[in-house]
């Protein structure tokens, strides 16, 4: 899978580590789908409630938040929709950790939910630039690399 990263996005993620310092912040990716596997992220939230090792998003947020996007999108949700989960890992490996891939999973597996994947970006911010990286979560329980691509 790919998923394109505009840079304007990028720097709000950065300017939302800055901000949040030694805690996690993070928040809700949505994509367009522009080809078989190959998705853009056109909009992202920002839930700043993290502490030093985790970070808890706030279930309000999250459904204003999607309601207002999928108004925006006109409900076209084969084109625009969900794509995953953002936060960053400060004082961490840009790695999942366990806690991490529990909450994937239970994204992906809830039927509810009915999503076919879901996607983690993990980010650490450094003193000059983010480190950025992405898995996909599926609902066989498996989970892959995906391939980021940065654009204007």
């Amino acid at each position: 899978m790919r998923i394109d990263f505009p840079k304007h996005l990028i720097r709000e993620i950065t300017d939302a580590c800055r901000r949040s310092g030694i805690n996690e912040v993070g928040g809700i990716l949505f994509g367009e789908h522009i080809d078989t596997e190959h998705f853009r992220v056109v909009e992202l939230t920002v839930d700043e409630q993290g502490l030093i090792a985790s970070f808890k998003r706030s279930i309000q947020h999250v459904l204003g938040s999607c309601k207002r996007f999928f108004n925006r999108t006109n409900h076209d949700y084969s084109r625009f929709n969900y794509l995953g989960e953002w936060h960053s890992h400060p004082s961490y490996e840009v790695f999942p950790s366990s806690r991490d891939d529990q909450s994937m999973l239970d994204i992906v597996c809830d039927q509810t939910v009915g999503a076919n994947f879901v996607v983690l970006a993990i980010v650490r911010l450094n003193k000059e630039s983010l480190d950025l990286k992405c898995w996909v979560y599926f609902p066989d329980s498996s989970r892959s690399d995906v391939d980021i691509k940065f654009v204007d």
